[in-house]
């Protein structure tokens, strides 16, 4: 829905945006280390989209276990949630 909000009738851009968050949502998921898990949640919280911080937050403090469908649920730009926890991930390991 963000995508059409976004770039509106420009199809070309609409489907760039969903292959975007798609790709950046299924890298997360295949390369997650529970170890990181914390990285991923400020990052989710970081870049969730306006107006849904505190969703998104409620979500998290609810979260059991973490799945791919979970991941869905949340309402955050998953391309900047992927740079951002790509960017934690190597700066913690670097020490």
């Amino acid at each position: 829905k963000y995508a059409m909000l976004e770039w509106k009738e420009d199809y070309a851009m609409v489907l760039y945006e969903i292959n975007k968050q798609s790709d950046a949502v299924a890298y997360i998921f295949d390369n997650l280390k529970s170890d990181h898990t914390e990285i991923l949640f400020r990052a989710i919280l970081e870049w969730s989209r306006e107006g849904k911080r505190n969703t998104n937050a409620k979500k998290l403090s609810e979260l059991k276990s973490f799945y791919y469908h979970d991941m869905l649920d949340f309402e955050c730009d998953w391309s900047m949630v992927k740079y951002e926890y790509e960017k934690q991930v190597k700066s913690k390991l670097a020490f």
